[in-house]
């Protein structure tokens, strides 16, 4: 009977699990309880409350970023409960909020282990243009890859001492003040994400 109560002591002390938006004993969304249940995703969820707390901290005294901070909110909101288990989908949706949230005063950012594969579950969609929104990704092809700086005429080795700049298919451009042997490796028309 001892026993039985010590155990009934240890577990009562044990918290309730939690995210940072919602406690996960009371998750009622099937979104809600892939977070809960993905300790990835629910320290993505205690970041974005920090960043929303932040966010609304900066924005307190401006009428205009009060707005826009709860715009970006709803749209997460939004866009979460279209995810339903996908947690690709979840993740966009943390990354299209904390970078809303940081142009709002928020510091915090996206943990490392977030990236394009990550964000687009390896099969982003192929596109000729770039995304329009934080967290979403596209897939297409290197066009060339350039020294940083040119004169217009044939590309020199010597000419990549200044940076190496990469062109995308779809508009989009890269550049590194650094020479990038990887990049001088690779080859054009390699689809990346």
């Amino acid at each position: 009977m001892r026993f039985l109560f010590l155990v009934f002591i240890c577990i009562s002390a044990i918290p309730p699990a939690q995210a940072a938006s919602f406690n996960c004993l009371k998750a009622s969304t099937v979104e809600e309880h892939t977070i809960c249940n993905d300790p990835q995703l629910s320290d993505l969820d205690s970041l974005l409350g920090r960043a929303f707390s932040e966010a609304k901290k900066s924005s307190a005294a401006d009428v205009e970023d009060k707005a826009k901070l709860m715009s970006v909110t709803q749209t997460f909101l939004k866009r979460r409960q279209t995810c339903s288990t996908r947690r690709s989908c979840i993740v966009s949706s943390y990354v299209g909020a904390l970078e809303g949230y940081i142009t709002l005063g928020s510091t915090v950012e996206a943990p490392a282990w977030v990236d394009a594969p990550t964000i687009s579950d390896g099969d982003a969609p192929s596109s000729t243009s770039l995304p329009t929104e934080a967290g979403h990704c596209v897939s297409t092809k290197v066009t060339s890859i350039t020294p940083r700086l040119g004169d217009g005429g044939p590309i020199k080795p010597e000419d990549f001492d200044s940076g190496t700049a990469i062109n995308f298919g779809n508009g989009g451009y890269q550049v590194s003040y650094d020479k990038e042997p990887a990049l001088l490796r690779a080859f054009s028309d390699q689809s990346v994400s």
